[in-house]
């Protein structure tokens, strides 16, 4: 008959290196950096910059940088949000953070980078202020 303690100590390694070779091949919960150039004549840097994208000729540098884009083409942002609710505009042009961030279909824009509005801030759970600029 096997006692309990030896049912426990034969069972205990073996549990452990299941466990951990099923942690070691799960998928990661983490933001996508990309760098570089992407298909279809695509550059990008940043945490889920083009994520989705399916167009071409697009530049996107910033955190979350045209993320939604889905066939837009020929757009050039900068920026952390900038342009990352556009799916099918294209020729656009958007400088800094925020900048162009609600445009969905829109093409032939330039936009400077904008403040975030407060719905975008209860969006993403922050507290926005306003800086007021002195001379």
């Amino acid at each position: 008959m096997i006692s309990l303690v030896q049912l426990k100590t034969t069972r205990l390694p073996l549990l452990t290196a299941i466990m951990l070779t099923c942690l070691a091949f799960s998928p990661r919960a983490h933001a996508a950096c990309q760098e570089g150039c992407l298909t279809n004549s695509n550059t990008v840097l940043g945490d889920n910059a083009l994520i989705n994208n399916t167009g071409s000729f697009n530049t996107a540098i910033g955190f979350q940088a045209l993320t939604t884009n889905l066939s837009g083409s020929y757009n050039t942002v900068t920026g952390a949000y900038a342009l990352s609710a556009n799916t099918l505009g294209y020729d656009n042009i958007a400088i800094g953070p925020y900048a162009l961030s609600s445009n969905t279909t829109g093409s032939d824009n330039i936009a400077q980078g904008g403040e975030r509005s407060a719905e975008q801030c209860q969006r993403r759970g922050e507290h926005c202020h306003r800086h007021k600029r002195t001379r």
